[in-house]
This record gives C-alpha cells, sequence and structure tokens, in this order.
C-alpha cells in the first residue's frame, strides 16, 4: 500500500468515526455532552466510583448527553451504568450514552446499554471522538491512559486561547475524592517539571470540584452559558 493511499485511508476513517459521534449526538436530542476521562481501575464502592455515579446522574438530569471509552470497567463502567438508569427513568433516548472503543482493544468486554461508534483506528482516532463534548469530566482517579486524554484537552484548550479566534476552550470539571488524584497537585508539579512560564491549573477554564452541590451549581451555570453562546 502506497503511502498516500494509506494517508488517504486514515484521513477517511478518521472522518468516518467523527462523524458517527455526530449523527448520534444528532439523534439523542441532548443539546450538550460530556466527555468523561478516567481509570479503568477505579472499584465498584468506592468514594471515587460513587463520585462518578452522582456526576453522571446530575449531568443527564440537567440534559447533558455523556460521551465515553466503553470499555466494562472503571470510570466507563461507573458512567454507562448510571447513564442507563437514567436513560430508563427519564424515557431519554439511548444515543445520549454514547461509547467509543478502539481496534487494539476490541477483545476486551465492553459495557452494556450504550450506543456504540464504529471502532476508532487507533489511540488518536479515539482522542479526538471522546474529547468531542462540550465540556470535560476528569474522574477522581487516572492514569496514563488519562493524563493523555487530559494532556490533549488541556493542549488544545491552551491553543484555542491564544491562537484559534473561532473557538473557546472548554470546560474541564476534576472530580476531587479523598483518596484519588490530587489533580490540582499534578498540574502544578507538571508546571515546575516542564517549566512551564503558567502554572497550568491556574487556567480559569478548570474547575476542582469536592462536592455534589459545587457540581449541581456549576453545571447549572456552565450549561446557560454554553446554551447561550449557540444562538
Amino acid at each position: 500500500m502506497s503511502q498516500r493511499l494509506f494517508k488517504n485511508l486514515s484521513t477517511i476513517i478518521r472522518s468516518f468515526v467523527m462523524s458517527t459521534v455526530s449523527e448520534l449526538k444528532e439523534q439523542s436530542g441532548a443539546k450538550l455532552f460530556a466527555s468523561f476521562i478516567g481509570g479503568s481501575k477505579i472499584a465498584k464502592n468506592t468514594h471515587s466510583y460513587k463520585m462518578i455515579e452522582v456526576a453522571t446522574m446530575i449531568l443527564l438530569r440537567q440534559g447533558f448527553g455523556v460521551i465515553h471509552g466503553g470499555f466494562a470497567g472503571g470510570a466507563m463502567l461507573a458512567v454507562n451504568d448510571m447513564a442507563n438508569l437514567v436513560i430508563a427513568e427519564q424515557n431519554l433516548a439511548s444515543e445520549v450514552n454514547i461509547a467509543v472503543p478502539q481496534l487494539q482493544f476490541d477483545h476486551l468486554p465492553r459495557v452494556s446499554g450504550a450506543v456504540f461508534t464504529d471502532s476508532a483506528r487507533d489511540i488518536f482516532d479515539r482522542l479526538r471522538a471522546i474529547l468531542s463534548g462540550d465540556i470535560i469530566i476528569v474522574s477522581p482517579s487516572g492514569a496514563l491512559g488519562t493524563n493523555l486524554e487530559l494532556s490533549a484537552a488541556i493542549h488544545e484548550n491552551v491553543y484555542c486561547q491564544y491562537f484559534k479566534q473561532s473557538a473557546k476552550p472548554k470546560p474541564i470539571i476534576f472530580l476531587q475524592a479523598t483518596r484519588g488524584t490530587d489533580w490540582k497537585k499534578l498540574l502544578i508539579t507538571k508546571s515546575e517539571i516542564l517549566g512551564l512560564k503558567r502554572d497550568l491549573s491556574s487556567y480559569d477554564w478548570l474547575y476542582f470540584i469536592y462536592s455534589k452541590d459545587d457540581l449541581n451549581n456549576l453545571l447549572v451555570s456552565l450549561k446557560n452559558n454554553l446554551l447561550a453562546e449557540s444562538f
């Protein structure tokens, strides 16, 4: 296969995955979507797991849809199962629960009830699809995969803030648990190690949330602002 043909096929696949996400959003009836990123090893019945469930419940009851990775473990399972409960409770379209798998991991068990996109070709296609929400929710715990997703989201926001006038940075909301990842400390440390001129945790589109009430109030405010901007 020639290099040009391979490049063209990659472009087609990327467009197809992204258009599938867009189609599912349109079919969902939800005006806004939240992208969920987080660890696949978060255990059930832990404080971190319950925080993800509560966040998902609040989001769907406020009219958001959710986008997640779709595999049966950790944050993805917590988001999916709670989304299914709220969908049944409020008779919502199943497309408000969108899952984005990846070809290399298709042998892994998937969650039940979510509407899946076609499998992304690689991690970069999957990143684009998962991070295509209007806001990004970072689970209380995460490892390498979560850090990759978070780094991509922050980099895109910084680029939008300084160089791209047509797009605004997306709100990134960190769910903070006592025994989870200290995301703010992690960002401060990363800034120091990389010698950045600005502390990554200082951007005004980052939110660090410690309670259900704080999350609910923040989402009401963000929802109103985002919907106003869309008109």
